[in-house]
């Protein structure tokens, strides 16, 4: 099985580039999965763009196998690309090489993010303009080799799902899928004989003049500044049963505010309209792509709404179910002709996987920009809508317009405080006609935490952060939280090591959430972090690092090993 890895270095800190460059580590994990699955006459390749320093970082990871082969494309041109233009040049650098090693690829391993930056929506792109089938968010344990297919899992939302995806592919990987292997004497020794392929814009046989570089990106960022949040005067217990105890009293005191940990007063109905039957009625259409029902959709539906009251547009959802698991570049493209006939000027989608991917291979067809994971919109009176997301490894805030065709595109985070008024919008169901499907869901179990309250609504939610180690650690919070009644959740880093799912990540990469309590558990305090919980009435922080910058957004403090708080018998 032949395969090519997409790396992307990135900064060792985002906030100072000049500490140094580091893989990726998503990107690791895809090289790591992409090693492990090559035969014995197979070959690995290597791609990444930038500038000609990154050539010695290419080595390194070169040596890592006799099997790799590396390209590195660099050229001015491309200087400031957006994930569009990216996409682009990564896709005519594949088939470039494929004709150069005349060899063809089977898979195309990526990385599902990088640190300093929201740049899941390349591999998705990359894959549209090849024409290949895709899946993201994989867990790299899962994957195995059938009969001119791969078998894998991945997580969508509280589900694990199995899936089997027709060759040739693009696959993205989770960041804690494997361990990256060291450097072997074999590798440095075949890297001699195989130095790192150099290729420009020329070696692509592609213009300079169009669809490249900062000029040519489909998105621009037009502000970003630094987060700022005001500072908490904390109190710190001074012992751990008086610690204790304080957690304790501040669960039932939140619990009995919420009405004994009731759902949360339901906002008022949406009211649909058919699409089909009835005209719209105004030219201007903001179109949400979503799932009836859910939280996400209708959070997200809810803020269109607000947008379409200032833009004077007609909200539309394109409804897409809970059956169709097709390959999204293949539902892309059968979407397109409705997309174009009913042309609105704004996309939304819930910034779930499966909105995401499919978003990512709409965006690809259509040429059109696509900003991804904001967690704020606005829009002025003509309809511009201003894209607002984190950005330098989450320690920023970025302004971004959409330049070039239309639709504007995002997605969308949940967590919108909003009106909960009476709204109305129109609905059309998507439909997918793919009689021979490359992409085949044929499992799909829930994770151990779906029963448990979820983070959106719960009245107390605890989270764990870097400072707990493995999952045999985590589940005390697990059980902690089961026995009080409240949620539980993640960091960042939680969730990236395995010990939480995706959905109950909070953070501005995951969920924004409004507690009456939040209990930070071995949370360092990052600010991205923070920026998710700073809607809570009430935040109680556990660390042994008094420095620790959580305690400076916290209203009561314990420095100490959470391990001594969260003893077995006080867990249970």
């Amino acid at each position: 099985m032949n395969s090519i890895v997409l790396l992307k270095f990135v900064p060792v800190d985002a906030r100072e580039k000049s500490k140094g460059l580091i893989l990726n580590p998503a990107d690791g994990a895809a090289l790591e999965t992409a090693l492990s699955l090559a035969g014995m006459e197979d070959i690995v390749c290597l791609l990444s763009m930038g500038p000609m320093c990154f050539k010695e970082l290419m080595e390194e990871y070169q040596a890592r196998s006799p099997k790799l082969r590396s390209f590195l494309i660099s050229d001015s041109a491309i200087a400031g690309s957006d994930t569009a233009a990216t996409s682009k040049v990564l896709a005519k650098a594949v088939q470039t090489i494929e004709k150069q090693q005349n060899i063809s690829f089977d898979l195309i391993f990526a990385g599902r993010r990088s640190t300093d930056g929201e740049t899941s929506q390349v591999p998705v792109e990359t894959a549209t303009r090849l024409g290949f089938p895709f899946i993201s968010n994989v867990d790299g344990k899962s994957v195995r080799e059938g009969e001119k297919e791969l078998i894998l899992s991945r997580q969508e939302n509280n589900n694990i799902t199995t899936y089997s995806i027709k060759l040739p592919a693009v696959i993205s990987m989770m960041e804690y899928s494997h361990p990256l292997r060291p450097v072997s004497l074999k590798g440095m020794r075949v890297l001699k004989d195989n130095p790192v392929v150099i290729l420009s814009l020329d070696a692509l046989g592609i213009s300079h003049n169009r669809d490249w570089g900062i000029q040519n990106s489909r998105t621009v960022v037009f502000r970003s500044e630094a987060i700022s949040i005001e500072r908490k005067k904390t109190y710190y217990y001074t012992n751990i049963d008086e610690a204790k105890a304080g957690i304790e009293k501040a669960i039932r005191s939140a619990l009995t505010e919420d009405g004994q940990n009731s759902e949360r007063t339901k906002q008022e109905k949406i009211h649909y309209r058919t699409l089909e039957n009835t005209e719209l009625a105004k030219p201007s259409h903001i179109m949400v792509i979503g799932e009836r029902g859910s939280d996400s959709t209708e959070n997200l539906l809810r803020k269109a709404v607000e947008l379409a009251d200032i833009s004077d547009s007609t909200v539309i959802l394109l409804d897409k179910g809970t059956e169709n698991t097709s390959d999204c570049v293949d539902t892309a493209k059968e979407l397109i002709p409705y997309i174009r006939r009913l042309a609105p000027a704004v996309i939304l989608a819930p910034a779930d996987s499966p909105f995401k991917d499919l978003c990512g291979a709409i965006a690809a067809v259509l040429d059109c920009g696509l900003t991804a994971d904001c967690t704020e919109l606005l829009i002025d009176e003509n309809g511009i809508l201003t894209q607002i997301r984190p950005a330098a490894g989450d320690s920023m805030i970025a302004s971004i317009h959409s330049k070039g065709p239309l639709p504007q595109m995002a997605t969308v985070r949940s967590g919108f405080t909003q009106m909960e008024k009476e709204i109305e919008v129109y609905l059309a169901e998507m439909k997918v006609s793919s009689h021979f499907p490359r992409v085949t869901c044929f499992e799909s179990t829930k994770e151990s935490l779906t029963n448990e309250p979820s983070i959106s609504d719960a009245a107390v939610v605890i989270a764990g952060g870097a400072g707990i180690e493995n999952s045999v650690e985590f589940q005390k919070l697990a059980t902690f939280a089961k026995f009080h009644g409240i949620a539980v959740a993640g960091s960042r880093v939680a969730v990236d090591r395995g010990l939480i799912p995706y959905s109950r990540q909070v953070g501005l990469t995951g969920r924004i959430i409004h507690p009456k309590l939040y209990i930070a558990v071995a949370v360092s305090g990052a600010v991205q972090h923070i920026v998710g919980i700073r809607n809570a009435k009430k935040v109680i922080a556990v660390n042994k690092d008094p420095q620790a910058a959580i305690f400076r957004y916290a209203d009561e403090g314990i420095v100490a090993d959470w391990r001594e708080i969260f003893t077995d018998e006080y867990c249970q």
